[in-house]
């Protein structure tokens, strides 16, 4: 199932539409985010590589990380601790 998310340019970046050519707005920019399919190979590539920002709907950046690179630790030292 595709999870639409809203993206922009990252700033100083060019980054076009595949289907109408039309650069998307940038960080900087006051025009609406663009809605991508993150799970779509070509935006999972231009996440990847810092080409595009996921934002929210106030138009502030989030931090997503694509799957395959985000680092998981296996840490799983617990402080309750019963006495």
């Amino acid at each position: 199932m595709a999870t639409l998310t809203p993206v922009k340019a990252a700033a100083g970046r060019l980054v076009r539409d595949p289907v109408t050519l039309k650069p998307l707005p940038t960080m900087g920019d006051a025009a609406d985010p663009v809605t991508v399919d993150l799970d779509d190979p070509l935006w999972y590539r231009r996440q990847r590589d810092g080409d595009i920002t996921a934002v929210t709907k106030t138009g502030k950046a989030t931090t997503t990380t694509p799957a395959s690179s985000a680092s998981v630790s296996s840490n799983s030292s617990s402080s309750d601790t019963k006495e």
